[in-house]
């Protein structure tokens, strides 16, 4: 944007109050030299400038591509979701739901005991995804899974969580982040581990979609019992740890420990996390495990 150099001014034409003999007259000489060509010169760049804005500020930033718009957290129960006005593309991160801990059940016999392991963490994603001519996506988030009872079950499996595009059958995008599976138990024990829930994967297609990170959620941990029958002294039972989520806080580990005693495993604290499972050993309560953490979408959107 050419801009014609300002005239050069005679800095020895300052006016100074201490010379009397010429401040009038460099006085007038800067005021006009300000009048006639610096303020023209400063009018002629400004309406250079604003002749290449546009008219108003909401047209100007609609053209700054690739700038952050708003985030949209979905959760609960299905839906469907549609960008935001100036949206070109999206970022989708989420998590299947998580796995219940396997349950623990008390024994008549006070040498025996039982556990269950964690759940399995559902699978993770980051996806782009461009807008096109698909301005609708459907999408359900998993239910965690449930703990299993204190009859001495495995826990669930956690539910899918998908989101697809809406009249073509998942062709512009399709994420299915599966769940992670229920803690197994063991029961009527001297010595046995129950095995984790596992961790479930990622799949994405559609020709809008870009997988940046897709992340098989981590298995569950195992649970295990030892009685005072075959261990000197005091028993131990553990209940596993549920598998661990980028969108949630992983629980430490229940036990119980002695002769006797029941720990029910704890739910899972936040989104896609494993429950934990239950501990118990010898003529004592039967106890659940703990459910595992739904599934979530958060969505970044840019222009």
């Amino acid at each position: 944007m050419p801009i014609d150099p300002v005239e050069e001014f005679d800095p020895l034409k300052f006016p100074f109050i201490a010379d009397e003999d010429n401040f009038h007259e460099y006085a007038e000489y800067v005021f006009e030299h300000l009048s006639s060509v610096v303020l023209p010169g400063w009018n002629a760049a400004i309406a250079q400038v604003n002749a290449k804005l546009p008219a108003d500020l909401d047209t100007l930033t609609a053209n700054l591509s690739g700038r952050y718009l708003r985030t949209v957290i979905l959760t609960g129960a299905p839906g469907t979701y549609t960008p935001g006005l100036g949206c070109s593309r999206f970022r989708v991160r989420g998590c299947g739901a998580g796995g219940g801990g396997g349950g623990a059940d008390g024994d008549t016999a006070e040498t025996q005991g039982g556990c269950g392991g964690g759940g399995g963490a559902g699978a993770e994603c980051e996806v782009w995804v461009t807008v096109g001519e698909t301005v609708d996506y459907a999408y359900t988030l998993g239910g965690g899974g449930v703990g299993g009872a204190h009859n001495s079950s495995s826990g669930s499996s956690g539910g899918n969580t998908t989101f697809v595009s809406i009249g073509d059958g998942g062709a512009a995008c399709s994420i299915t982040l599966a769940g992670g599976g229920g803690g197994e138990t063991v029961s009527d024990s001297n010595a046995a581990i129950a095995s984790g829930g596992n961790g479930e994967i990622a799949s994405v297609s559609g020709a809008n979609a870009f997988p940046v990170i897709l992340k098989e959620g981590d298995s569950g941990g195992v649970g295990w019992v030892i009685t005072s029958a075959d261990l000197a002294g005091d028993g131990l039972s553990v209940g596993g740890q549920g598998g661990a989520s980028t969108f949630g806080e992983v629980e430490a580990s229940r036990n119980t420990e002695g002769d006797g005693g029941s720990i029910a495993g704890f739910p899972a604290d936040g989104f896609g996390v494993g429950g934990i499972g239950a501990a118990a050993l010898g003529s004592a309560t039967a106890v659940s495990g703990g459910d595992g953490g739904d599934g979530i979408i958060i969505i970044d959107e840019y222009a």
